[in-house]
């Protein structure tokens, strides 16, 4: 699922996954190396306070030269680039439509089924769809997943890559980078697996069924909150903060406060699985896999465990990936917990190009 702009050049080059996120940028640089990947470099660049807030773009320079930044810090050529918005944002939806329907006819039809649920000018979004395959039962029909954004939030994220000097072929959907990036040997037996993202803003809860995620949610509570309360104890500006966060480097007098924010997530995450679970028929989940910058703190994932009761591991997509010489890996292992989205952004790009083919 994503929104392209047409890619003339089909060459087997590396892409680069971008993450924007309210307190930083995350990249990965990625490249194919024979059936496998090859990181090639990343980095993760504080963002200005205010640059990006609520999912949004706003200031555009200031996202363009993080992003630039990264890019540098990456050592990568690569020019082609994905990116993603939030599931908040998205308005998704299944239909079903004869199978009669193809090519511009189909299209036409999904944009006049969308214009029945989409609350607001269809010229003000960016439209996709999905065709999923035959209803069951009923092979003459289609199930198509039509997923919608406003394009201002599309062509910001896309004009920001752009003044980087990035080509952005593909904006995606959080959810979809979320199903890319567990291995499908975990849903072999169909078991239901939940993915935490303690995010500066939000930690977002996702739960996975057969590899496919069927529920989502945002609780608004982040490492924002933590650092407010760093900034009381521990005396340097809110962006060294964030860097003495992902290098684990604070000084003892905020163990009290990383501790009251470990268990702060962890209650969030229990909150979570009860709305979760009482939203319907719900499968139990096997295993809680955590990601995101704030990960490494002392003590997150025990209280997430200690709060949900569900077996809570962290999440490494990376582990089958092979790491390019000039990579330094003391740095990479610090803040790799940070680099999930932008990885699973590389992929898409990269797994694309497959589909082409």
């Amino acid at each position: 699922m994503m929104w392209v702009t047409l890619l003339f050049n089909r060459k087997k080059t590396g892409v680069v996954g971008v993450d924007i996120g309210s307190a930083s940028v995350k990249l990965v640089a990625l490249s194919k190396r024979g059936d496998g990947f090859l990181l090639d470099g990343f980095a993760v660049v504080p963002l200005p306070e205010k640059a990006f807030t609520d999912g949004t773009i706003q200031n555009l320079e200031e996202v363009a030269e993080a992003i630039n930044k990264g890019l540098r810090l990456c050592a990568t050529q690569s020019t082609r680039a994905a990116t993603s918005v939030a599931a908040s944002d998205v308005i998704t939806k299944e239909i079903q439509l004869s199978q009669l329907f193809q090519g511009l006819e189909l299209e036409e039809q999904v944009r006049i089924e969308a214009d029945q649920f989409i609350p607001y000018s269809l010229d003000e979004v960016a439209l996709d769809f999905e065709v999923l395959g035959p209803v069951h039962g009923n092979s003459a029909f289609n199930v198509i997943n039509i997923v919608a954004a406003r394009r201002d939030d599309v062509s910001m994220r896309e004009e920001a890559l752009e003044l980087a000097g990035l080509n952005c072929s593909i904006v995606d959907v959080d959810t979809f980078i979320m199903e890319r990036l567990l291995s499908k040997s975990r849903f072999e037996t169909g078991e239901a697996v939940g993915l935490i993202d303690v995010g500066a803003e939000a930690v977002t809860f996702y739960a996975m069924e057969k590899g496919v995620v069927t529920y989502h949610r945002e609780q608004n509570f982040g490492g924002h909150q933590l650092l407010e309360q760093l900034k009381k104890t521990v005396k340097h500006p809110e962006l060294s903060l964030s860097a003495l966060l992902l290098d684990a480097a604070l000084p003892e007098e905020s163990a009290p406060i990383i501790a009251g924010f470990a268990k702060n997530v962890g209650q969030q995450v229990s909150r979570a699985l009860q709305l979760y679970y009482s939203s319907g028929s719900q499968d139990p989940l096997s295993t809680l896999f955590v990601f995101g910058g704030l990960t490494e703190l002392p003590g997150l994932c025990d209280q997430v465990f200690k709060e949900a009761g569900i077996p809570v591991e962290r999440l490494d997509p990376f582990e089958s990936i092979e790491l390019s010489a000039h990579v330094n890996g003391q740095r990479f292992t610090q803040e790799k917990s940070a680099l999930v989205k932008a990885l699973g952004l590389a992929k898409r790009c990269l797994e694309n190009d497959d589909d082409l083919n």
